[in-house]
């Protein structure tokens, strides 16, 4: 394989690998952010804050979040 080739099939390995890792620093991004969110739910729940049962709105959005 010529030399310029080479290079040009490096630097496309190396543009999949990057992207790889961007995607994979968004998803645990996103994880982050739910986890925090969850973490500030069963906050409100544990201190009283959420008056009642939790409504199927907010079920149906925790699930939807969860679900991403």
């Amino acid at each position: 394989m010529a030399p310029v080739v080479k290079l040009y099939a490096v630097a496309g390995e190396s543009r999949g690998a990057y992207q790889g890792v961007q995607k994979r620093h968004q998803d645990i991004q996103r994880i982050e952010q739910t986890i925090a969110e969850l973490a500030q739910l069963f906050n409100d729940v544990r201190q009283g804050r959420m008056s009642g049962p939790i409504s199927l709105e907010q079920r149906s959005q925790v699930i939807m979040h969860l679900h991403w």
